[in-house]
C-alpha cells in the first residue's frame, strides 16, 4: 500500500524472514533493527513488542513525525530525552483496535492496488498456528475448513519420497522446511534416512515443490524449495539420523519433534510447537530451541549437567527440574535460569508467544 502511494519504505527487523519478505515486496531500504534508517522518517510503525526500540525510532522521526505502536503488549520503554526524542511535535500513538470503518476503507484501497498474493498450504491441526502467523504479519492467510474432508483443503494430492545417505557416526545435519511437520529420530546406524510426503492441491503444486538433499564432507542438508516464488502445498518429513549427529532445524509453519539425538541441537520455528527428548545433556553439548509462536517442551535425563536459560515474552514457564528458578516478567511473560549438576552444557529456550516446559 505504501509503495502504491509513492512512499519510500524503510524496513528494520531482527528477523531474517521478515527482511527477506520486505525485499520481495520492494522495500527501498532494509536493515537490522539496530540500524538507523538512511533518511528521517515522516511516520513509523513498530510491530515488535520491544520497548527498547522506541527511543531510537523517535530519534529517526523528522519534525511532526508519528510513531504508531501496533502491538497489544510492549516491554517497558527506557527513559527518553525530551529534546532529542519528543521535541519538534513528535508523537507516539498506540493502536488498540481496528473498526469496521477501518476495514471498509482498507478494502477500497486494496482494490486500487495490483496486489500479488502467495499462499502456504497447512494442516487443519495447525490452524491456530496459522492464525497466529497472520496476526504477527508473517503472511495473510485464508483458512478453509471442510468438516467432511479427512485432510486439509490443500492436500488433494500426495507424493512420497525416500532416500538414504551414508553419513558417518556424527554428521552435521541441517533441515530447512517451509510448511509441514518435521520429526527427527536418532538411531544406531551411520546413515541419514529421509522419508518425505509432499502434498498440494493439484499436480502442478506438487511439481513446484522440490527437495534439495546434499551431502558434503561431514554435513548433510535437506531443504524444501518452491518454484516460481509461490509457497503452496508443503512437505512432512520423518528423518532418522545417527544418534550422535548435531542438528540445525528451521521450520516456518509446522511442528518439530526431535527424539534420541545426542549431539548439539538447534531448532527454530516461526509458527509451531517444538518437542524434544534429548537424553543426557552434559559436557560441551549445546541445546537451543526457539519458537516465535508456539510452545516448547524439552525432556532431558536426570544425570544431565547443564546451565539453563529460558524466556517467554508471552507465556508461562514450568519445570520439575531442581535448581531452576523461574519468575514472571512484565505480567504476561516468564524468565527462568539455573544450573543442573555442574552446569557444563548449555540449554537455551525462547518463545515470543508460547509456554515453555522443562522436564526430567
Amino acid at each position: 500500500m505504501l509503495k502504491h502511494w509513492g512512499c519510500r519504505v524503510f524496513v528494520m527487523s531482527r528477523g531474517g524472514v521478515h527482511r527477506d519478505l520486505a525485499r520481495e515486496l520492494g522495500a527501498d531500504w532494509i536493515g537490522d533493527a539496530s540500524q538507523a534508517p538512511p533518511a528521517p522518517l515522516d511516520a513509523a510503525v513498530l510491530f515488535a513488542p520491544a520497548g527498547d526500540l522506541v527511543p531510537p525510532i523517535m530519534r529517526s522521526l523528522r519534525r511532526g513525525g508519528v510513531l504508531a505502536i501496533a502491538g497489544i503488549y510492549l516491554t517497558p520503554i527506557p527513559s527518553r530525552d525530551y529534546a532529542r526524542d519528543l521535541f519538534d511535535e513528535k508523537e507516539i500513538r498506540s493502536v488498540t483496535a481496528n473498526t469496521r470503518a477501518d476495514g471498509v476503507e482498507f478494502l477500497k484501497i486494496a482494490g486500487e492496488i495490483p496486489i500479488r498474493t502467495s499462499t502456504v498450504g497447512m494442516q487443519l491441526q495447525d490452524a491456530n498456528g496459522a492464525l497466529n502467523m497472520m496476526t504477527r504479519g508473517l503472511w495473510v492467510l485464508t483458512l478453509v475448513a471442510l468438516c467432511a474432508c479427512s485432510g486439509s483443503f490443500d492436500e488433494r494430492v500426495h507424493e512420497e519420497f525416500h532416500q538414504t545417505l551414508p553419513a558417518g557416526a556424527a554428521p552435521a545435519v541441517r533441515v530447512d522446511n517451509i510448511a509441514g511437520s518435521v520429526r527427527i529420530d536418532g538411531w544406531a546406524k551411520p546413515d541419514v534416512d529421509v522419508h518425505a510426503t509432499k502434498y498440494g492441491y493439484d499436480a502442478q503444486e506438487l511439481r513446484s515443490i522440490t527437495l534439495g538433499i546434499r551431502s558434503e564432507g561431514g554435513a548433510i542438508s535437506i531443504a524444501t524449495n518452491y518454484g516460481g516464488g509461490m509457497h503452496r502445498g508443503g512437505v512432512r518429513y520423518r528423518i532418522a539420523v545417527p544418534e550422535n549427529a548435531s542438528l540445525n532445524v528451521s521450520n516456518v509453519a509446522g511442528t518439530v519433534d526431535v527424539i534420541g539425538v545426542r549431539g548439539d541441537v538447534t531448532v527454530q520455528t516461526q509458527a509451531g510447537t517444538v518437542v524434544a527428548d534429548l537424553g543426557t545433556v552434559r559436557a560441551n553439548r549445546s541445546v537451543n530451541l526457539t519458537a516465535t509462536t508456539g510452545a516448547i517442551r524439552l525432556t532431558i535425563a536426570r544425570d544431565s549437567d547443564a546451565s539453563v536459560e529460558a524466556q517467554s515474552t508471552v507465556g508461562a514457564f514450568s519445570s520439575d527440574v531442581p535448581g531452576i528458578s523461574a519468575s514472571r516478567e512484565n505480567v504476561v511473560g516468564a524468565r527462568a535460569a539455573g544450573k543442573i549438576g555442574s552446569g557444563s552444557a548449555q540449554i537455551r529456550l525462547n518463545t515470543t508467544t508460547g509456554a515453555i516446559a522443562l522436564r526430567f
